[in-house]
C-alpha cells in the first residue's frame, strides 16, 4: 500500500502475551519478534495495553532500534481482532524523569 513489504520491516514488535504467542508470530508470519518483547516478557510479563509501548521504549533504550528503521507494530486480541502499524524511528525517546 505504501511501497513497503515485510522484507523491509526491521523489526517486529507484538504484544507479551507468552512465547507460544511470539513463536506463533514468528512461524506463521516468518518474522523475528523483537528482543524487546522477550525481554519485557521475561522482566514484566504481560501488562496490557502497556506492552507495546514498553517494547517500543526498552527497543529504543537498548539500541536493538536505530535511527530511521521500520518496526512493525502488530496486535491481537482475544476476539479476532487484529491490528498493525508502521513506525520509523526517528531517533531515541526523550528521557522520562526519574530514569
Amino acid at each position: 500500500r505504501c511501497g513497503v513489504g515485510l522484507e523491509d520491516v526491521d523489526h517486529v514488535v507484538t504484544q507479551n502475551l507468552s512465547e507460544g504467542a511470539f513463536g506463533f508470530y514468528e512461524q506463521t508470519f516468518e518474522i523475528s519478534v523483537a528482543a524487546a518483547c522477550r525481554t519485557n516478557l521475561a522482566a514484566l510479563g504481560h501488562v496490557g495495553a502497556g506492552d507495546i509501548a514498553l517494547n517500543l521504549r526498552e527497543g529504543f533504550d537498548s539500541g536493538e532500534f536505530a535511527e530511521g528503521d521500520l518496526v512493525l507494530v502488530m496486535n491481537s486480541s482475544p476476539v479476532a481482532a487484529w491490528s498493525s502499524m508502521l513506525l520509523r524511528a526517528n531517533g531515541p525517546l526523550p528521557v522520562q524523569p526519574g530514569h
